[in-house]
């Protein structure tokens, strides 16, 4: 979200200029060339000349392409289960789940190119997730299991109300990952305005904590209505001097 006011044309033009080794020089170019053009489209020539090495070097590092692919992806999840890692042993809401959501949102705000390459290869079927999966297990242990765990033990502490984590995980991190990778055309939708990215993460920690923090017994007519608040707020207030809409 951070990245709102960049224009998409402009990414990719010249070198990498990012200090580090010669591999992780390799996997900040070869991440912005897969966000930009998914891994269909991705060219180690171009990731090559981003880095100014040879293609050889990208090779003796990774292989092949999907190697270096794996690469970037498994280190977009260990950013990932640091998080989680970091945020497991809290026993407070606003500790545990809000705080690694919070963190999970900045995260995709700092490194919006992580957010693109998670949509395209979930658009893509996300068969190269799997894989990473299989090579990798205690990362989908670290990050997804970890992550339902931190609201299972919520619910329990009655901090939550009874949702099903899985469900609640999955439809936050999407949302947060389709707004970022997104952040071109939002201002089709916000009548031009760009939105700072502090603003976006406070709509969706604040939707995250009021939606699911647990709240009173709803009355039994509420319930029948799928309403969790009380049947008061489903009814029209009556105004003085007004007759009644009530049936």
């Amino acid at each position: 979200m951070s990245a709102a006011r960049e224009p998409r044309g402009a990414r990719g033009k010249g070198p990498t200029q990012t200090k580090g080794t010669s591999r992780e020089v390799i996997l900040e170019a070869a991440s912005e060339e897969f966000a930009r053009h998914g891994f269909a489209g991705a060219r180690i020539e171009a990731i090559a000349e981003r880095t100014r090495l040879n293609v050889r070097m990208i090779y003796y590092h990774f292989r092949s392409k999907e190697g270096l692919y794996a690469a970037v992806l498994e280190a977009i999840y260990r950013h990932m289960a640091r998080i989680l890692d970091e945020t497991s042993g809290a026993a407070d809401l606003e500790g545990g789940p809000v705080a690694a959501f919070g963190r999970y949102v900045d995260l995709l705000g700092a490194h919006p190119r992580f957010a693109d390459i998670l949509v395209r290869e979930a658009i893509d079927g996300g068969r190269r997730l799997a894989q990473l999966f299989s090579d990798h297990p205690e990362l989908y242990e670290r990050v997804h299991r970890g992550a339902y765990r931190l609201l299972e033990q919520s619910i329990e502490a009655g901090l939550m109300r009874k949702v099903d984590p899985v469900l609640v995980v999955h439809s936050l991190t999407g949302m947060v990952c389709l707004l970022v990778a997104s952040r071109e055309a939002l201002p089709l939708f916000t009548d031009g305005q760009l939105v700072e990215p502090a603003q976006w993460k406070n709509a969706v920690v604040d939707l995250f904590l009021h939606g699911l923090a647990a709240r009173p017994p709803a009355a039994p007519e509420a319930r029948a209505l799928g309403d969790p608040t009380g049947p008061e707020d489903l009814l029209p207030q009556e105004q003085p001097g007004q007759p009644t809409t009530r049936q």
